[in-house]
């Protein structure tokens, strides 16, 4: 990102391409798109906001698209889905279930290839949310929380990983305080990422998860306000 004005017009080229073809980037070679996701996730860690704002909105697209391909292959349901898109919710490309289905084998060669990828840019965000002085996050801090509930479902054990090195940094003083609003906040998400009764993704609950994606989003902007204020 050395160079301002073409890291901005990249940026906002590739949310582009994450909105419209959405199916034509994850059909990318892993290679390739391990890099796309690793500028998104530059752009993310940006403290300027017209690189971040854009890239988080791409980053919550593919995840959104990642959890429609994992709930999809689990119900092995015949119908076609709406990829949500952050801008206009009640609108959205319409996907058929042969492309949720090879989606899903692009995902898990992506997985296999980097098995990384979305942890690293989840607790990214986590980090910048829970770390990051208010008065800079005013701007775009919505957008930065939107993508944590998909990639957390995409992500289950970093999230977890990312919980207890939170928790643990909190001095004695806060860390009760701070743990009963953490999972306060974060255990509606418990029956997505509990398999029978260990830490893992459980897809035939994506979709009811991804519907409180806004109620979910204001809760987290408004826990990271409070910790920054005890």
């Amino acid at each position: 990102m050395s160079f301002p004005k073409m890291a901005r017009a990249l940026v906002i080229l590739l949310n582009l391409l994450a909105d419209k073809f959405i199916s034509g980037i994850v059909s990318l070679p892993s290679p390739l798109f391990a890099r796309l996701i690793a500028c998104l996730a530059e752009a993310v860690a940006s403290p300027v906001s017209t690189l971040s704002t854009p890239a988080a909105s791409a980053i919550e697209y593919i995840a959104i698209f990642r959890c429609k391909a994992a709930a999809a292959g689990a119900s092995n349901n015949q119908m076609t889905f709406p990829v949500l898109n952050p801008e206009h919710r009640t609108r959205g490309e319409r996907i058929k279930a042969n492309d949720l289905s090879d989606a899903g084998q692009y995902f898990a060669a992506h997985d296999t290839a980097q098995p990384n990828l979305f942890g690293d840019i989840l607790v990214l965000l986590l980090d910048k949310l829970m770390s990051t002085s208010g008065s800079s996050m005013t701007n775009n801090q919505w957008t930065l929380a939107r993508p944590v509930l998909p990639l957390i479902l995409c992500a289950a054990d970093a999230f977890v990983g990312f919980r207890s090195r939170f928790l643990n940094a909190q001095s004695p003083s806060r860390e009760p305080t701070v743990r009963k609003f953490f999972d306060k906040v974060f255990s509606m998400l418990t029956p997505a990422i509990t398999n029978n009764g260990a830490t893992g993704p459980n897809p035939v609950h994506f979709e009811a998860m991804l519907r409180m994606n806004d109620s979910f989003t204001k809760d987290l902007c408004s826990f990271c306000r409070e910790i920054r204020q005890l």
